[in-house]
């Protein structure tokens, strides 16, 4: 959410990284992963719910950016949902290969 009430010149940079693409080809090659180790379906499908609730709890992040009665104001925010997911769906890969 953005607000600009009585101001001049505000500049506000807002970058936004989706994860979706990103976890959709996680989720295939922690599936192919899963399958190699010799998981059964069942367990495989149990892992890939808990990462799909892990990406829906980092991409819940919201930004409120909130500018009154200011002049020459300039805002940046970087929405970083994709580092930390591919950082964590890593780390559980990682636990996953090492059991």
């Amino acid at each position: 959410m953005v607000v600009v009430k009585d101001s001049c010149n505000v500049n506000i940079l807002i970058t936004d990284t989706q994860t979706a693409i990103i976890l959709q080809s996680l989720l295939q090659v922690l599936t192919f992963i899963l399958t190699l180790i010799g998981l059964d379906a069942n367990s495989i499908r149990l892992i890939t719910i808990q990462v799909l609730l892990l990406a829906k709890v980092i991409q819940s992040s919201n930004h409120k950016i909130i500018i009154e009665n200011s002049k020459d104001v300039h805002a940046t925010t970087t929405n970083i949902d994709t580092v930390i997911f591919i950082q964590s769906f890593i780390l559980v890969l990682t636990i996953l290969l090492v059991i």
